[in-house]
């Protein structure tokens, strides 16, 4: 019996086998009970299971700025649930990107180039589980400054004829 409940096992001579016993975490007690025409016995066995923790898929939440008139750009996220920079990667406009990532405070950066309009930045955090997330940065520049037309008048503001030239 474990844990209350009969289970399959095998008897060849005088030894009990069972396999393939599902362990639930924590102590599981397995009963064996013989018995014949004189006696019978009791042993129990305690077996505890220590399970590993579970898993807890990494979460990216971004930090920066979605528009910007600079082409050089830096990406901040916090990507949580990650041992190893390894498990990181990043891309911008499907070309991957390096970037830092701190396992003490959780914080990823990259540095990249825009190019105009929208750009598409991809990161993604493998850990016990994959999560991904898309964040799009749309970079508009500065235009140049407008200077104003400028009209010059050659002629003097005085007519003596009623044409002026």
């Amino acid at each position: 019996m474990q844990n209350g409940k009969a289970i399959k096992f095998k008897f060849n001579g005088n030894v009990v086998s069972a396999t393939n016993i599902i362990l639930q975490p924590g102590l599981n007690t397995i009963t064996v009970t013989l018995i014949n025409d004189c006696s019978s016995e009791t042993v129990n066995y305690a077996i505890t299971y220590n399970a590993p923790a579970p898993c807890v898929a990494p979460a990216i939440s971004f930090t920066s700025n979605n528009a910007t008139d600079n082409a050089t750009y830096t990406l901040s996220a916090l990507i949580s649930n990650i041992d190893n920079p390894s498990q990181i990667s990043v891309t911008l406009n499907g070309v991957p990107v390096t970037a830092n990532y701190n396992t003490g405070t959780d914080l990823l950066s990259a540095t990249m180039t825009l190019v105009n309009g929208n750009n598409t930045i991809a990161v993604t955090a493998n850990g016990c589980e994959v999560s991904s997330a898309i964040f799009s940065v749309n970079f508009t520049p500065t235009p140049p400054p407008c200077n104003p037309p400028v009209i010059a008048f050659n002629s003097s503001n005085t007519a003596d004829n009623a044409t002026y030239t």
